[in-house]
């Protein structure tokens, strides 16, 4: 790729021009393997949203790429990412208020640990948080004992994430959310993210089990499937009054 100025017919050094923008959408390549190589990336990049990127191997960026300035970030159908993000890009996201990742069928954990694994990463901005159709997503953080502050959080979805036994290895500090919702499970809590979830998953468990919960066909999802969940989940924001976790099964 060539980045050229209009003056003169002079190349701008790619940094420059990566600066300048804000917003990020690649949709359907599917021979994209890289969003980028520069060590700092799109520095200003608000809004990002990655969809149908299948060749997209390992992580969705380099550990060197910053994302302060990132508002929302939407990935789907992106079936060759394992580990979403690395620790240390995880730690720029200090503004991030909305992270919605769906229909991924090998992400593993969203944040990948890293040497400092007893570290502290904290989203002070993050209101609205969305997993969803992710089958082999076991936690967002499972290869490191890090701390989660997530001081504004207050929604967080999760739907048809079958093998996720907890929210991560360490403690998660969310003082927006006191409740879990789902279908027969009504203001349930255990006192913090992690014991909620590994008991919604002992439930779910012991129900599929019995027969009462049957899995749902999860085969050839597609960007209509992706569009569907956001507007489920909009549409269940509208109408929830409260701070809450919702389970979709």
């Amino acid at each position: 790729m060539v980045f050229q100025s209009e003056e003169g017919g002079e190349e701008k050094p790619a940094s420059l021009l990566l600066s300048q923008i804000t917003e990020l959408r690649p949709n359907n390549l599917y021979a994209l393997m890289h969003l980028w190589k520069e060590k700092e990336g799109f520095p200003n990049l608000r809004i990002l949203h990655v969809v149908g990127c299948d060749n997209l191997k390992g992580n969705l960026d380099p550990s060197s790429v910053s994302f302060r300035n990132l508002v929302t970030l939407r990935v789907g159908e992106c079936n060759g990412i394992k580990k979403l993000i690395t620790h240390p890009t995880a730690k720029s996201l200090v503004q991030l208020k909305q992270m919605r990742i769906s229909y991924c069928e090998n992400i593993e954990e969203i944040i990948q640990g890293g040497d400092d694994d007893d570290d502290e990463i904290s989203f002070p901005q993050l209101n609205h948080l969305e997993l969803g159709n992710l089958p082999k997503l076991e936690s967002f953080c499972s290869s490191g004992n890090y701390t989660f502050g997530f001081p504004s959080l207050e929604d967080l979805f999760l739907r048809d994430c079958p093998k996720m036994k907890m929210f991560s290895q360490g403690h998660s500090n969310t003082p927006m959310l006191h409740k879990v919702h789902g279908r027969g499970i009504q203001e349930h809590w255990e006192g913090s993210l992690n014991n909620t979830i590994q008991q919604l998953f002992r439930q779910k468990h012991a129900m599929i089990e019995e027969g009462e919960n049957p899995e749902e066909d999860q085969s050839n999802p597609s960007t209509s499937n992706t569009q569907n969940l956001t507007e489920e989940v909009e549409n269940s924001i509208k109408d929830q009054g409260n701070s809450s976790i919702s389970i979709f099964e």
